[in-house]
């Protein structure tokens, strides 16, 4: 466990890094820039709406009880528990993210832009 623990903690954190940016990518030919920051202020703030917070805590909880169970049965029961909390709350946090940025996008296609992402 100590040595998978080790090799997954790093990609965990490089899926993260990966998964922060939430800007979609927009065909600017002929656009009013202003507006569309405007726009893209509020299909932010729109989807800021998301309940990012319960979303994590639930996948870490969830990560946890697994990571846990499957601990107890390699012997050691408190890090799997550990494990599986930080991948289940890495889990829950990039689905919140994806789930953000789709909002985004669609947001911005429904004022009328061409998202290309």
């Amino acid at each position: 466990m100590k040595n998978l623990t080790k090799l997954a903690l790093p990609a965990i954190l490089l899926l993260t890094l990966t998964a922060c940016s939430t800007k979609p990518i927009v065909d600017t030919k002929g656009m009013d820039h202003a507006q569309f920051e405007r726009d893209l202020a509020e299909c932010t703030a729109l989807a800021e709406q998301i309940d990012q917070g319960g979303t994590t805590l639930k996948s870490a909880a969830t990560g946890a009880l697994i990571g846990g169970l499957f601990g107890a049965i390699s012997g050691n029961a408190t890090t799997g528990a550990a494990f599986g909390g930080v991948a289940g709350g890495t889990s829950g946090g990039l689905s919140t993210d994806q789930e953000k940025a789709s909002v985004i996008r669609n947001c911005l296609r429904g004022r009328g832009y061409t998202v290309l992402n």
